[in-house]
């Protein structure tokens, strides 16, 4: 049976967070594909990935994907903000 879309997406998804640096990095790679869909997961690596091969690739891939990921940043910013006030 062949993998779905979404069910790939999963897996490169959860491939980030692997004890293997080469397979999360491949992830991280691959997610570009995915543009929008894969801000957040790449953030996340970027951010608390397990090893820096897989930080870097992630924050490579959000580079590249661009503008979107700024925007995502500042409704994101802004929406820790508002929680913060609260």
């Amino acid at each position: 049976m062949a993998e779905s879309d979404d069910d790939r997406f999963d897996n490169l998804v959860e491939s980030l967070g692997s004890n293997d640096i080469y397979a999360g990095s491949f992830a991280a790679e691959e997610l570009e594909s995915y543009g929008e869909k894969s801000i957040e997961p790449l953030i996340e690596a970027a951010v608390n990935g397990k090893n820096m091969l897989v930080r870097l690739s992630a924050s490579a891939v959000l580079m590249r994907i661009g503008e979107p990921v700024i925007e995502h940043m500042i409704s994101q910013l802004g929406a820790d903000s508002l929680k913060r006030k609260r």
